[in-house]
């Protein structure tokens, strides 16, 4: 493959052109991006149609104010707004991309799985007090991150449905769209930008500021350990036991004082001893290198070819507009901070819409222009918003 890609490349630059299979492979990477960015904007329109639903039948009222009956259908919604979406993603692929997504195989070893879980659980704990660090250096800056308001079912019932509704089906859904749909098929591309681009996404999921930093972290660990592992259980595994810890340290703290932090200190505590051991353990198995891939198309190329398509444009500028709907603004300066890195996302999304125009090589590709007139229209419609908004 590797001679047949050099002779195409040197017969092409004979002509002044490029080499026809690099450049199959990129429209395909472009397709790719653009079918897992509807998921994407599907996933948002999802929500709004549960909410739609509660209102239509007359719940939405009982559903703001009973705490059981909210957490219930939190327990039931992600397999309507998550697990459908990205089932359409997986219905729209090719044959080639859906037998990428055959990962419900088990861990190649038991060992390696269970040494990757841990120390999979403490990347997330330290991804934990990272999103705190950035939180209070903005808030210095006079931005306040907050995230939406839930209610607490304070009955054996309600904790019940609190495990299934945190850490039962979110870990379920949630890997089966990012690591298993989103992640497998970018592989092709190599580990390292699969990998990147489903924890780029997955982050993007949540929404919010107090959980996007966290999602991000936490999703380098799941995709690098599915990987490793060779399977998608691993990240489940992880994703679970970190969602039951912080839901187990809430229903805790819902009958007992903040003041008393030993609870928490001690799953925290746990959780560092443990990940530290498994990580030693983990690297004397010496687990295989992340693949690389020979494709010579180019990470910059890669990256701008995903991420700046219209579809995948659009569902991370939702994602930004509905984290800023909860961040509170409380000075000057967080004006200015705030509009600083609307523009330097915006600034990112032009450039890349920019250099990925080039990727068929022959003729443009007129997406990007599209790409870049919403970057444009969308990022001065939330600088108004920002700078508008009265500060609390």
């Amino acid at each position: 493959m590797d001679n047949q890609y050099s002779y195409y490349q040197n017969l092409y630059n004979m002509f002044g052109g490029y080499n026809p299979l690099i450049d199959t492979k990129v429209k395909q990477l472009r397709r790719l991006g653009f079918v897992i960015g509807c998921g994407m904007i599907c996933f948002t329109l999802m929500q709004y149609a549960v909410a739609a639903l509660l209102q239509i039948f007359g719940l939405y009222s009982l559903y703001e104010s009973d705490a059981l009956f909210q957490t219930g259908i939190s327990a039931i919604a992600p397999l309507v707004y998550v697990l459908l979406p990205f089932v359409l993603v997986y219905a729209l692929y090719n044959r080639e991309e859906r037998n990428c997504v055959d990962i419900f195989d088990l861990p190649k070893s038991k060992e390696l799985f269970l040494f990757s879980v841990f120390t999979g659980l403490l990347v997330c704990s330290i991804g934990d007090r990272a999103t705190s660090f950035i939180s209070a250096f903005v808030s210095a800056a006079g931005v306040d991150f907050e995230k939406p308001d839930v209610l607490d079912a304070n009955t054996p019932m309600g904790y019940f449905l609190q495990i299934v509704a945190y850490a039962v089906i979110p870990p379920l859904v949630e890997e089966f769209a990012m690591r298993g749909v989103v992640m497998q098929p970018l592989r092709k591309y190599g580990d390292k930008f699969a990998i990147v681009v489903s924890a780029v996404l997955f982050a993007a999921l949540h929404g919010n500021m107090v959980q996007i930093p966290f999602a991000f972290i936490a999703g380098l660990a799941l995709g690098y350990f599915a990987i490793i592992t060779n399977s998608i259980w691993t990240s489940v595994a992880i994703h679970c036991l970190n969602n039951l810890s912080a839901t187990i340290i809430s229903i805790y703290y819902t009958n007992h004082s903040e003041e008393d932090m030993f609870f928490f200190y001690a799953i925290e505590g746990a959780i560092l001893v443990l990940g530290i051991i498994a990580f030693i353990l983990f690297m004397r198995l010496k687990p295989q290198r992340l693949a690389k891939t020979n494709d010579e198309i180019g990470s910059s190329l890669k990256y701008s070819t995903v991420f700046c398509t219209p579809s995948v444009v659009i569902s991370l500028l939702i994602s930004l507009f509905t984290s800023l709907s909860f961040t509170s603004i409380t000075s000057a300066g967080g004006v200015l901070f705030t509009v600083a890195m609307v523009a330097l996302i915006a600034f990112f999304l032009i450039k890349g819409s920019m250099n990925a125009r080039k990727d068929t090589r022959i003729t443009k590709n007129p997406m990007y222009n599209f790409s870049i007139a919403i970057t444009v229209i969308v990022t001065f419609f939330i600088m108004y918003f920002v700078m508008v908004l009265p500060l609390k």
